[in-house]
């Protein structure tokens, strides 16, 4: 017997459905939903750290832990890609996370409001 089960994800950017196949019965607790669906939303995340910082090791887990892809700038090497950072973002100092021309702050990647 095969199981088809729709998942549809909303997000800011509009929705998308899922289609899976299952070979058995599956109860909706055994299914797992990452905390963050990419769907509709870019993949274009930028991760700028300062060398030995510990909240940028923090920031890069959590990223990982989510499986959020990203690309890591060293601020001491791309200081022309910040140019463009809001000032109250720049003044709460780094990890910050850029996608799409929205920075994100430390604190607001550790709470997942990206």
């Amino acid at each position: 017997m095969m199981l088809f089960l729709s998942i549809n994800f909303m997000s800011s950017m509009g929705s998308s459905s899922k289609r899976l196949m299952c070979e058995r019965s599956v109860s909706l607790s055994m299914i797992h939903i990452p905390s963050f669906p990419f769907y509709g939303r870019s993949n274009k995340f930028n991760l700028f750290v300062v060398p030995g910082c510990t909240k940028c090791e923090e920031a890069k887990s959590k990223l990982n832990e989510m499986g959020i892809p990203y690309q890591i700038y060293n601020v001491f090497e791309h200081r022309n890609l910040l140019q463009n950072v809001p000032s109250e973002k720049k003044r709460q100092g780094f990890p910050l996370l850029k996608n799409r021309n929205v920075y994100y702050t430390y604190a607001e990647m550790m709470n997942g409001e990206f």
